[in-house]
């Protein structure tokens, strides 16, 4: 246990609250899609960039809805998988851990959008 300078004991809350989720999944939207993909969205769509982001969220949400009515509904270890291997068949399943699996493989767009803008502020060459 760590102890703060007056030698107190300090503890901390290891749980997340809606509050902190909703700030991280926030946070995750605005660095993934808005910060890194603007200039790809521009030069697909024009002056339609409002239209398109706000067609995206509401397609987000409604793909979503079901996820988060189960997860408040019935408890279940393993997340999403789990939710769809017990409500969809098979080939469902399949498809969707397929899907997710390159999904965490683009989580690479983060490192590689952080590195252009790195480099645009400070010139290694």
């Amino acid at each position: 246990m760590q102890e703060n300078s007056s030698g107190a004991p300090v503890t901390f809350s290891r749980v997340l609250g809606k509050g902190d989720l909703l700030a991280s999944s926030v946070g995750l939207i605005i660095g993934a899609g808005i910060i890194t993909l603007t200039g790809i969205a521009i030069d697909m769509t024009g002056r339609s960039i409002g239209i398109a982001f706000i067609l995206a969220a509401l397609i987000t949400v409604v793909s979503n809805y079901p996820f988060a009515y189960a997860s408040g509904t019935v408890r279940l270890s393993g997340g999403q998988y789990t939710q769809m291997a017990l409500f969809a068949p098979k080939l469902i399943t399949g498809i969707y851990i397929w899907v997710n699996a390159f999904a965490v493989i683009a989580l690479a767009m983060y490192g590689i959008s952080f590195a252009e803008y790195l480099l645009d502020l400070v010139p290694l060459a």
